[in-house]
């Protein structure tokens, strides 16, 4: 019974058991994956008594753990709401997790799109960087990072040659049609047959799925660092936007390919 603990010797470890058992049952598989990641990075407060962690604890883990800001933010996310599920239990009077200092997520250069000469490098190293073609995926269908990430061999029709976003950041992104190009057909056809598990990109050991911030820092950062091309996987989709209306593609075709509600917001 998570409301019947010795306040005097219960360890984070221990809450945050308590505090999964409970939590998990009403949050998505990924977001499981990126608390669980967060988990691993609280290890040095496990051993610790809840009631013994002050603000110096938790700032020194942060400050030591040299990640991107978004990782940082759900770091600090979860440690919140184990604290305040320990006011909750009683353990604790005061929440020392809300005067963590993050500092503010910087952004290097403004939206930009990739030029011919930078697509032209991509495709010259298509076999010679491992995840270069789910770069030029993106940059052919306009698909957000997340939503390729968790798109299922199930969601791609090499027939009909479409992809079918079922879920999205927005409901005008849901359960959209993009048409998969001819230049990458045969990348999504090579991902779809050489994936072991049931989504299109898979993960770490062909399992699952691969974590936004992982495939950020891990696998399109340093793409970009090898080839000396400065972009975010965002300006993927501003490209794909970019050139269909360049090429003069129907406006209201466009917005619901990129699965924006206003066209107005897509030229934005």
């Amino acid at each position: 019974n998570p409301y019947n603990v010795d306040e005097n010797i219960i360890t984070f470890g221990e809450l945050y058991e308590k505090w999964k058992e409970r939590h998990f049952k009403n949050i998505t598989k990924n977001t499981i994956k990126g608390y669980e990641t967060c988990s691993r990075y609280c290890k040095p407060l496990f051993d610790m008594k809840i009631k013994d962690i002050r603000i110096i604890h938790l700032q020194n883990l942060i400050d030591g753990l040299n990640k991107n800001h978004g990782t940082l933010k759900m770091m600090k996310n979860v440690l919140k709401q184990i604290f305040t599920y320990a006011m909750e239990l009683d353990i604790i009077q005061k929440d020392y997790s809300r005067f963590l200092k993050i500092g503010k997520h910087v952004t290097i250069k403004q939206k930009s799109i990739f030029t011919d000469s930078e697509i032209d490098i991509l495709w010259k190293n298509l076999n010679k960087l491992k995840y270069v073609d789910t770069i030029l995926i993106m940059i052919y269908t306009g698909i957000r990072v997340g939503e390729l990430l968790n798109l299922k061999k199930e969601d791609i029709d090499l027939v009909e040659l479409t992809i079918i976003v079922k879920a999205s950041k927005t409901e005008a992104g849901s359960n959209r049609i993009i048409p998969i190009h001819p230049r990458i057909k045969e990348l999504i056809q090579n991902r779809y047959e050489n994936s072991n598990s049931d989504y299109l990109i898979a993960g770490l050991k062909n399992r699952d799925s691969i974590l936004y911030f992982y495939y950020d820092t891990k696998l399109f950062n340093p793409i970009m660092k090898n080839l000396s091309i400065e972009h975010t996987p965002h300006d993927c989709r501003h490209t794909c936007a970019t050139r269909l209306n360049d090429a003069g593609g129907n406006a209201t075709a466009i917005k619901k390919m990129i699965g924006h509600e206003s066209f107005a917001l897509t030229e934005k």
